[in-house]
């Protein structure tokens, strides 16, 4: 059961008469799967390459980058999204106690922003090349 996932009981129904040839209502699945441990719950959207490690390390250098800079240097995120490619979280039968991590897409990057977050300054990418090349 923990080896697939399952968005309604339903479809764990399906595979417990594919398997083993017995056949039960969803709403017997749903309170089979209760008694098992399992809940209905929604999943836990995390970025799809995430590495905790590597966050965690992002976190601690960008805390030390920003301790020290200089007080006239701005800081700038760029922010690259396509708004018709974001994973949604689902609901599905997991165990209690445990949550289902979902990969997000890793879209393609159709508009750039850059923010800048202390003094929420906001531009278009292509404006921000524009702004570096003038600088420099």
């Amino acid at each position: 059961m923990e080896a697939n996932f399952y968005l309604t009981a339903k479809q764990v129904s399906r595979w417990i008469q594919d398997t083993y040839s017995i056949r039960l209502s969803p709403s017997a699945v749903a309170r089979l799967l209760d008694r098992l441990g399992f809940s209905y719950k929604k999943t836990k959207l995390v970025p799809a390459k995430a590495d905790a490690a590597k966050q965690e390390a992002h976190i601690k250098d960008f805390e030390a980058l920003m301790a020290n800079k200089p007080v006239d240097t701005l800081v700038f995120f760029n922010d690259g999204v396509h708004p018709q490619h974001n994973t949604r979280s689902e609901y599905a039968w997991i165990r209690k106690g445990k949550e289902y991590e979902m990969p997000s897409n890793l879209a393609k990057r159709d508009f750039q922003e850059a923010l800048n977050f202390e003094h929420y300054f906001q531009a278009p990418f292509e404006t921000m090349q524009t702004m570096f090349k003038q600088i420099h």
